[in-house]
């Protein structure tokens, strides 16, 4: 799932001339289908960490999938509407951040901290 949130976030950078031609917009506009879901993934990577904090890594997680699919689905139907393709844009970059956020700190929990490398926290831990 990491691996296809990586791939949706940079989805539009090289079409961006298309998708403008096809929503009849500025490439600016184009633009922000990508820009703004990932302003907003950085903001509700933050978020998921605190909410992690909370009530867990896997409530966080299937919220974060959940928000997604909804974008991923809603974005496959949008037809030649430039407001709900950046709606469902929306909805994916508030999915994101949790998978920016806690894959890491996943990966940490899964090994003791004696057979940890010790180059691991230098990565950071969440």
């Amino acid at each position: 799932m990491v691996a296809m949130t990586g791939v949706m976030k940079t989805i539009f950078v090289t079409v961006n001339v298309q998708l403008a031609q096809t929503f009849q917009v500025s490439y600016t506009a184009a633009a922000a289908l990508t820009g703004v879901p990932l302003i907003l993934s950085s903001a509700t990577g933050f978020l998921s960490l605190v909410a992690s904090r909370i009530c867990g890594k896997r409530p966080v997680f299937l919220v974060s999938l959940l928000l997604v699919f909804v974008g991923a689905i809603w974005n496959t139907n949008v037809g030649s509407s430039f407001g709900q393709c950046m709606a469902a844009r929306v909805f994916q970059g508030l999915g994101w951040g949790a998978f920016d956020a806690l894959v890491l700190g996943s990966i940490q929990d899964t090994y003791f901290v004696s057979a940890c490398s010790p180059y691991f926290p230098a990565l950071g831990r969440n």
